[in-house]
């Protein structure tokens, strides 16, 4: 009679271990953050901590406007919804969703807005 070999399972390697940890960290940190803001929808994440922001309505339209020095600035259209800018507040930062190409989750320090 022939004795059946069980075959190990293949052992992940270190590094595609945290690989794999890094990525579920990943999504789980961005779920806790949507939560956090109280946001229904997910939108690509896009941090810009280190800018000075600026929310600005003109004609109907809202705009986000970055500046990472006072000679450049840039400007987003901020996506509606009822009227009202996409513009989410929790402790000490702001999540603006805007479009570049496609809708973006700003997350900004709030300490940071210009009036």
């Amino acid at each position: 009679m022939s004795k059946s070999v069980k075959k190990n399972k293949p052992v992940k390697s270190s590094k595609s271990a945290k690989k794999n940890n890094v990525i579920t960290s990943y999504f789980a940190a961005a779920d806790a953050l949507y939560q956090k803001f109280k946001c229904d929808e997910k939108y690509p994440l896009r941090g810009e901590l280190d800018c000075n922001w600026q929310l600005r309505h003109d004609e109907g339209t809202y705009f986000l406007s970055l500046m990472e020095d006072t000679n450049k600035k840039t400007d987003f259209v901020v996506v509606q919804k009822d009227g009202k800018p996409l513009v989410f507040n929790a402790d000490k930062y702001s999540m603006a969703i805007a479009i570049d190409c496609v809708k973006m989750a700003f997350i900004l320090d709030a300490n940071k807005m210009i009036d």
